[in-house]
C-alpha cells in the first residue's frame, strides 16, 4: 500500500488503481462532487485529474489494495 501526504505527484499515481483520500475542502472532478468528510475512494485517472486542476485539495492517499 502507499501512503503519500503532502504534496502528491500526479506522475506517481496509477491510473487503474483505486486510492483512498483525504481532502481539504470540497471539489469537483469529471463533475463528481467530493466532500472532505466519510471515505473517499477515487480510481487513479479521476485522482490526476483532481491533482492537476486543484492540487492544494488532496491532502493524503492510500492505495486500496
Amino acid at each position: 500500500m502507499t501512503d503519500q501526504t503532502g504534496s502528491i505527484d500526479a506522475a506517481t499515481i496509477d491510473p487503474d488503481t483505486s486510492y483512498r483520500i483525504t481532502l481539504a475542502r470540497p471539489a469537483t472532478v469529471a463533475g463528481i462532487k467530493l466532500r472532505p468528510r466519510g471515505d473517499i475512494t477515487l480510481r487513479g485517472d479521476l485522482l490526476k485529474t483532481l491533482i492537476t486542476e486543484t492540487p492544494d485539495v488532496v491532502l493524503s492517499i492510500a492505495a486500496v489494495a
